[in-house]
């Protein structure tokens, strides 16, 4: 129902609640969230659209999109300054960083 109520960018908005709120990993989880919507909007796009001009525009929309969470994402990962070898000391949480990075 959201998904055709509230623009993009007020999602993002909201993504970054989480980041003034000094909830950075919370703030990585929303921004995942997000990046996941647009891999599977544009593997709907040919579902939504009715006509086949519609889906290939509707699919770059959502590309855009994912490509500008990416970078959102890894500017944040910067500004974290996340290592591996160095910042998280157990598996489980290497594992939960190589699935973010994975997704992007």
């Amino acid at each position: 129902m959201f998904e055709r109520i509230l623009p993009f960018e007020l999602e993002i908005m909201y993504a970054r609640v989480k980041y003034w709120s000094g909830d950075h990993m919370g703030y990585l989880d929303a921004l995942s969230a997000l990046l996941r919507k647009c891999k599977r909007k544009t593997k709907e796009a040919s579902a939504i659209a009715q006509i086949e001009s519609e889906v290939q525009e509707m699919k770059d929309m959502w590309k855009e999109r994912g490509a500008r969470v990416t970078l959102i994402l890894a500017s944040q990962l910067v500004e974290m300054k996340v290592r591996h070898d160095f910042f998280f000391q157990s598996l489980e949480d290497k594992k939960k960083l190589s699935f973010v990075l994975r997704i992007s």
